[in-house]
């Protein structure tokens, strides 16, 4: 049986992901029906569902631009992460069990050996499915969503400005220390350690796109 082939939408998202696409850039209806050998109006709808979910923002001309991720937007959503991460991490700390611990280590040892490959696109995937998985024990679907949205715009960022071998050495410890609160369902020590480590992630960030910035502008 063939697996069924990604929808526009997410094809789209993938890209930005892995950084064809990059915070900023202008999205034509030619040069995407191209890219993803499509018509016009499918790809018109697909940025439509884009649009609404805050993905992107109304260019010159009634085109379409991927959201530009300044400083004041990082913030924001990390302050908005930063909450609902420590609250789901909570619930998901008291609904882990043996096959979930068995999960969360196996992400984090495949996140461990992406990282020694060098293979910093497939790391930030699966930085991304650890984070996932604890989210969904939560069963907060509505918050999942929110966060899911959220991994995109920062998981673009990262593969534009780059996401370097030291700070993956501290996520890999970060993920140890949570997983081991989970192996003690001690929900408190979860929310702690989460909470610091979306903290750390942002003011990493805010301080490589500052680096970036002030590079280019050199």
């Amino acid at each position: 049986m063939k697996a069924n082939r990604p929808s526009l939408k997410q094809q789209i998202v993938q890209d930005m992901v892995q950084g064809y696409w990059n915070p900023g850039d202008r999205l034509t209806l030619n040069e995407m029906a191209l890219r993803y050998q499509s018509s016009h109006t499918p790809v018109r709808e697909a940025l439509r569902e884009l649009y609404g979910e805050g993905f992107l923002v109304m260019g010159a001309g009634k085109t379409f631009q991927l959201r530009t991720l300044d400083s004041d937007f990082i913030e924001n959503i990390f302050d908005i992460r930063s909450n609902l991460e420590v609250m789901l991490v909570r619930k998901a700390a008291s609904n882990c069990r043996a096959a979930d611990l068995i999960k969360l280590e196996t992400l984090n040892q495949q996140l461990a050996d992406d990282v020694e490959g060098r293979d910093f696109a497939a790391a930030i995937q699966k930085n991304g499915e650890f984070h996932d998985h604890i989210n969904h024990l939560a069963g907060n679907p509505e918050a999942v969503r929110i966060l899911r949205m959220h991994w995109i715009f920062i998981a673009s960022l990262w593969k534009k400005i780059g996401y370097g071998e030291e700070r993956y050495r501290g996520v890999i410890h970060d993920h140890q220390a949570i997983i081991l609160a989970f192996r003690f369902n001690d929900s408190e020590a979860a929310a702690t350690l989460m909470g610091a480590h979306v903290t750390k992630a942002k003011y990493e960030l805010l301080a490589k796109l500052l680096k970036n910035n002030n590079h280019e502008e050199m």
